[in-house]
């Protein structure tokens, strides 16, 4: 299994279109995250299809029928752990959930915040996730906020730096590029900052 697999295995999770049995699907506005999942079904002989789905706004969404394709991404996301084992698969499934569900806090130049949304319902994921950065050193804290789970990233600069080569959205990638020019004269960022409270408002400028 190849990296742009497990890319997809994080956009998926992150932007999972239909759930119905049988069915891989990805729901999204940019058509580089479209791509991959379009790319791999018609690379693997599988039969691609895609339709318009109507909610607050229009979405295209990418899906392929397949049962043994669905199976392999549920095994894969249920057990991660032993899934992703090596850094390269962990990293490519990372960049895929920050396209989906990343979010960059900027101020002016400077990278602030670094976030990773995920569901109310997905608490056990979102541990796993924090579980896998551990373990190539990035420290990060998930607590709930109203109806979603937050997982804030303190080794930022480091994670991202890690994750660039396998980011495909064009403003995520032209953010994280910016924000990786450090002044010189600039302090680095501290690897470890202090918890934020479960009570604070999401504000600032963000590229979701």
């Amino acid at each position: 299994m190849n990296k742009g697999l497990f890319y997809i295995l994080g956009l998926w999770c992150a932007d999972r279109g239909s759930t119905a049995k049988g069915v891989v699907a990805i729901r999204n506005k940019r058509e580089e995250l479209l791509r991959p999942l379009r790319e791999f079904g018609k690379k693997k002989g599988l039969r691609v299809k895609e339709r318009i789905v109507k909610g607050y706004s229009k979405t295209k969404e990418v899906y392929i029928c397949n049962s043994a394709l669905r199976e392999l991404f549920e095994k894969m996301r249920k057990n991660k752990i032993k899934m992703l084992d090596s850094r390269t698969k962990i990293l490519a499934y990372f960049a895929g959930l920050f396209d989906g569900d990343g979010t960059i806090i900027k101020d002016r130049a400077k990278i602030r915040k670094v976030r990773i949304y995920y569901s109310k319902h997905e608490i056990k994921d979102s541990l796993v996730d924090a579980e896998l950065l551990k373990n190539l050193g990035i420290h990060t804290r998930v607590w709930k906020y109203r109806n979603m789970l937050i997982m804030k990233i303190y080794n930022r600069y480091r994670f991202l730096k890690m994750i660039k080569p396998f980011i495909k959205h064009k403003e995520k990638l032209k953010r994280i590029k910016e924000g990786l020019v450090v002044p010189k004269r600039a302090r680095p960022a501290p690897h470890v900052g202090t918890p934020l409270s479960g009570e604070e408002p999401l504000m600032g400028d963000r590229c979701r």
